[in-house]
């Protein structure tokens, strides 16, 4: 085993989060988060990782057995106009996930907050797989 439970306890933990927030990682994202992880700490990996630079498949599967509130799925197809769009709710909702990251990790330094042109960027979510909590 490369992590102790403690550390997938944590990789659990940042996938959940970002499926939470509308960024689910496929099972290539968990791979390669795991194997960067893995290289940052300095843990004894397989060979194969190292040549790949990605953790294996082998690895993939048996996390998703360590960890059966995880599962794969396929996300809706939702318009990302549709998901964000300007309404009260959502409005709440957005101001309420600010606050969280804000006790959780501090506020946001102002060099840190970008503003883009969304031209390019797709408004619908792609339809590859995604690892998610269960529910």
């Amino acid at each position: 085993m490369v992590f102790t439970e403690e550390e997938e306890k944590g990789l659990v933990t940042y996938i959940k989060n970002v499926a939470h927030m509308q960024y689910g990682l496929t099972k290539k994202g968990v791979r390669l988060l795991a194997f960067k992880y893995a290289r940052a700490n300095e843990k004894k990996m397989h060979t194969t990782w190292n040549e790949e630079e990605i953790a294996g498949e082998e690895w993939m599967r048996g996390f998703l057995k360590r960890h059966g509130d995880l599962s794969v799925r396929k996300p809706e197809a939702t318009s990302l106009s549709r998901m964000t769009s300007f309404n009260r709710s959502n409005v709440g909702l957005f101001f309420n996930h600010i606050k969280e990251v804000h006790r959780k990790y501090g506020p946001i330094a102002p060099d840190k907050i970008w503003n883009l042109d969304e031209t390019g960027l797709s408004t619908v979510q792609g339809q590859s797989k995604i690892i998610a909590p269960k529910g």
